[in-house]
């Protein structure tokens, strides 16, 4: 690079030297000339000559400063004398770095000096052009710059030169990007098992991809010749007016037959777009084998429901058993027809002592595998509460049974134990909402963990006496947890409407809490749930009375 220099400095030195001495010879007249003059006014004009060439300065430098590319400014001896904001905030060197600094200037990459002097050479031979050069950063980065060099001479006749300089990285990558993803593109046209085509408000093609025969059959010859695109998909596709307004309608199912006579099922997109006179793009998806295998599964769901429902059945007694003392009534309501069947369950048998268990259960899942779990839940708690053991033993002992059997189901479980002569109704629970009595108008805040999660788990229990009239409800998740947009039906929703319709018999109240959490989920239930209510019955000699 140095020689570029030298050899700007060469060819201007010529010209210096005689210049410099007819200027010597203009200077020595003036001399003269100004010994005549008035001194006062010679003061007076240098001052504003002295203005003037101040005032350009400044407007040069604002104007250099103010530039959007970098410009470098180098003299003859190839000293780089004047550098503006942009490159040193391109670069990240001060001015101090660069100004007044000889080549390979700071940022000059060192992979790039031969071009960068071939650049310089060329304009020292006054060949104009753009050159893209590899610069560095102050942190040592790399950048892509786009260099525009040129000469010039200044006032002394010595030849400098100056170059704008735009840093290009972004706009390389930008490029680079848009040809790998035209390439990509024509690839995946030509290979994608979708079809695509494109055509004008009249459904005239304007486009059709090369793979068309893939779904159609017909090659793109073919396609062309049928002249528009309702011969392809049928006609109204689509709503035009709907199209204009939102700009694209996704899966749009059509049945359509090949060339060979054979069914096909699509899921067709269409979107507004601006391509080579085309203004409407179709994209078909062939779904047929998709289409067979859901309707299958449909069958098979189908029959899996009704066993689902018909071992669901048979693990509940076939009408609720009578309880001395006690009224009770329950309401299973299953979810909506889209949700699997679930686990609730419930029992209520006799027990030692010539008490009555009642059990609510909940087995998490759905299908065939939950009324698998909910049977063998329901016989381990039958065996434990023949035995005689206490609500929370009962729970204790299930539990520990199927941590051991390492169950893939968890179980919510609450069981109860009521005394008909005594009105004492004794429960445990593990995992379900809590219960709810009337009298003292709150929710009994007794829980655990559920069945089958933790091995050794602990279940505390808890005492009510039912006097006349008293009622107590129990109900699984299924019931608080009915939700619309969002919002849960939840326990005081219960809470208030059981308070409020207390009046009603046990089975109405019942069935309008039911119809209260279905009302509130806009019918769209996506769990069973249970709900079991009981009432003690009013004291007569000799017992209860119905």
């Amino acid at each position: 690079m140095g020689k570029v220099f030298k050899m700007a400095k060469k060819r201007g030195s010529k010209k210096s030297s005689t210049k410099n001495a007819g200027r010597k010879n203009a200077a020595q007249k003036v001399r003269v000339g100004q010994k005549a003059k008035n001194s006062e006014r010679d003061i007076t004009e240098r001052k504003k000559t002295e203005d003037i060439v101040k005032k350009e300065r400044v407007f040069t430098s604002s104007l250099i400063n103010g530039l959007s590319d970098g410009l470098a400014v180098v003299d003859n001896e190839g000293k780089q004398i004047i550098v503006n904001d942009r490159l040193v905030e391109m670069t990240g060197f001060s001015r101090d770095e660069l100004q007044n600094q000889k080549p390979p200037f700071k940022y000059w990459a060192e992979e790039g000096l031969e071009d960068i002097n071939k650049a310089f050479e060329e304009a020292l031979r006054d060949i104009e052009g753009e050159y893209e050069l590899i610069f560095k950063k102050k942190s040592g980065e790399r950048f892509l710059a786009l260099v525009s060099p040129r000469t010039t001479k200044d006032s002394q006749g010595n030849q400098i030169f100056f170059g704008t300089i735009k840093d290009i990285t972004e706009q390389k990558r930008a490029q680079e990007s848009l040809k790998r993803s035209e390439k990509l593109h024509r690839i995946t046209l030509s290979r994608i098992s979708d079809t695509v085509v494109i055509t004008n408000d009249n459904g005239a093609f304007t486009w059709i991809c090369p793979n068309i025969d893939v779904i159609f059959g017909f090659n793109e010859q073919e396609v062309s010749e049928m002249g528009n695109v309702k011969k392809l998909l049928g006609k109204n596709v689509f709503e035009p007016k709907e199209l204009k307004k939102t700009g694209e309608i996704q899966n749009i199912e059509r049945d359509i037959v090949d060339k060979n006579g054979n069914k096909h099922s699509l899921l067709v997109n269409v979107k507004k777009v601006d391509i080579d006179g085309g203004n409407t793009l179709y994209t078909a998806h062939d779904v047929t084998e998709r289409k067979i295998a859901e309707d299958d599964l449909k069958i098979a769901y189908g029959r899996e429901q009704n066993i689902s429902k018909i071992l669901q059945k048979s693990l509940l007694p076939l009408h609720v058993p009578e309880v001395r003392g006690l009224d009770v009534k329950l309401v299973l309501k299953s979810a909506t027809e889209e949700a699997e069947v679930g686990g609730d369950f419930y029992d209520i048998f006799p027990v030692p002592g010539n008490n009555f268990g009642i059990v609510m259960g909940d087995v998490s899942g759905k299908g065939v595998e939950v009324a698998a779990e909910t049977a063998k839940v329901k016989y381990l708690i039958l065996d434990r509460a023949y035995a005689g053991l206490s609500p929370s033993q009962v729970l204790g002992s299930v539990n520990n049974t199927l941590v051991k059997q390492e169950t893939e189901r968890f179980t919510a479980l609450t069981y109860c134990v009521f005394d008909p002569d005594t009105g004492l109704l004794r429960f445990s629970n593990a995992g379900n909402p809590y219960p709810y009595e009337l009298r003292n108008d709150r929710f009994i805040e007794l829980t655990g963990v559920p069945i089958s999660v933790k091995s050794g788990a602990l279940y505390s229990i808890e005492e009510v006496k039912l006097e006349k009239d008293d009622l107590f409800v129990m109900f699984t998740d299924g019931l608080t947890e009915a939700r619309y947009k969002g919002e849960l039906f939840g326990e005081e929703r219960a809470r208030k409407y059981i308070k409020k319709n207390k009046g009603l018999t046990l089975n109405k109240l019942v069935k309008g809490l039911v119809k209260e959490a279905t009302d509130f989920a806009h019918g769209k239930l996506p769990d069973d749930f249970l709900i079991i209510a009981m009432k003690r019955k009013e004291l007569t000699v000799g017992g209860y009375c119905e």
